[in-house]
C-alpha cells in the first residue's frame, strides 16, 4: 500500500534503532509527526551480520516504497558497528536510493535523541552500562566494555551481585536476607549449587532481569538490597566523574540518563540525581518518542 498525503509529495525522515533483540524504524515528516513504524528482528551486526543487514534493508525498502515523497535523510543507530571498516561495508550494501544515509552506533543514536547535537554526557544503564560523551562535536565513551570486563552498575552487574550475595550468605552460615529468599524464588532453586547451575544457563538479559528483585527488596526495607543499589549508584557516578576529563569547561554540562536500571528503579534514579557532580545540568527525559526520533535532532540541527 502506498501512502499518499493530500496528493502532495512530502518530505520525510527515517530513524532506525538496531539492537540485539529487535530493529525498529520510524518515518517522520519534517514537523516530527510519525508517518509509519516498522519492526524487524535483531540488528546487531556482530551477532549475525547478514541477518542484521537484511532486517535494516527491509525497513528502509518498506518506507521508501510505501511512502510517496522524498526521503531527506536516513539515520541508523546500529549495535556493533564500531568495528574496523564496518560502517563503510554497511554503507555500500544498503540501498537507500537518493536519500542521505548516516550510520552510527546505538549509543550515539540515544545521545542524539536525548541531548541533540549539543555537547554533553549520556549515561545508559540497561543490561550493561555506558557513558556516551559529545565534546567539541566529537563522540567519546567511558565504560561499556561488556559484562566480563565492565558494565558496572548495569542490570547484568546487579543480577550477578544478588546471586553472589546469596552464595556468600550460605558460605558464611548466616540466615538468608529477604533479598536472598526472593532471588531463590525468582530462580526457582533451593540450594547454592542449584543457584549456580541456573545462573550459568541464563542469558544476559535474563540475568539483568534479576535487578528487579533488588529493587523490590529495597522497597520492602531490605538493607542488603539497599547496599547493593548504593554500590551500583557509586559505580555509575564514577563513570560520570571519569567523563569530566574530556571537558575543559566543566560548567553546566548537559546530562541525560536512560536504561531500565535508572528508569525502573526509583532508588537508583533519585540517588543519581542527588549525588551527581555540580558540573552537570540534569536534563528531564523526554519519553514522548523513542530513539528513532534522533533523526529529527540530527536533521534539524
Amino acid at each position: 500500500m502506498t501512502l499518499i498525503f493530500g496528493g502532495i509529495h512530502l518530505e520525510f525522515l527515517i530513524g532506525i534503532d538496531c539492537g540485539g533483540t529487535s530493529t525498529k524504524g520510524t518515518a517522520y515528516d519534517l514537523d516530527g509527526n510519525k508517518l509509519m513504524e516498522v519492526q524487524r528482528g535483531q540488528g546487531n551486526v556482530l551477532v549475525n551480520f547478514e541477518e542484521a543487514v537484511a532486517n535494516i534493508q527491509s525497513i528502509i525498502t518498506k518506507f521508501l516504497t510505501e511512502i510517496r515523497g522524498k526521503c531527506q535523510h536516513i539515520l541508523c543507530g546500529i549495535a556493533g558497528i564500531d568495528g574496523e571498516g564496518m560502517k563503510e561495508k554497511l554503507a555500500e550494501l544498503l540501498v537507500v536510493r537518493e536519500s542521505e544515509l548516516t550510520l552510527m552506533n546505538d549509543g550515539q543514536l540515544g545521545y542524539l535523541k536525548h541531548i541533540g547535537k549539543e555537547d554533553g554526557v549520556f549515561l545508559i544503564a540497561g543490561t550493561g552500562s555506558l557513558v556516551v560523551i559529545r565534546c567539541n562535536g566529537e563522540f567519546r565513551r567511558v565504560g561499556g566494555w561488556g559484562h566480563l570486563l565492565g558494565d558496572e552498575g548495569g542490570g547484568y552487574w546487579l543480577g550477578k551481585k544478588v546471586v553472589k550475595n546469596y552464595l556468600n550468605e550460605e558460605d558464611q552460615g548466616v540466615p538468608n536476607s529477604l533479598l536472598s529468599y526472593k532471588i531463590k524464588k525468582a530462580l526457582k532453586v533451593n540450594t547454592p549449587r542449584e543457584a549456580v547451575q541456573k545462573f550459568m544457563s541464563l542469558t544476559k538479559k535474563e540475568v539483568a532481569s534479576l535487578a528487579m528483585v533488588v529493587s523490590e527488596s529495597e522497597k520492602e526495607g531490605d538493607m542488603t538490597a539497599t547496599k547493593i543499589l548504593e554500590e551500583a549508584v557509586n559505580q555509575l557516578l564514577e563513570q560520570l566523574t571519569n567523563a569530566l576529563h574530556y571537558f575543559d569547561d566543566k560548567q553546566k554540562i548537559n546530562l541525560a540518563v536512560a536504561g531500565s536500571v535508572v528508569e525502573k528503579n526509583d532508588y537508583v534514579r533519585q540517588s543519581l540525581i542527588e549525588n551527581i557532580s555540580p558540573c552537570y545540568k540534569f536534563l528531564t527525559p523526554n519519553n514522548q518518542y523513542d530513539n528513532t526520533a534522533a533523526v529529527l535532532n540530527y536533521y534539524k540541527n
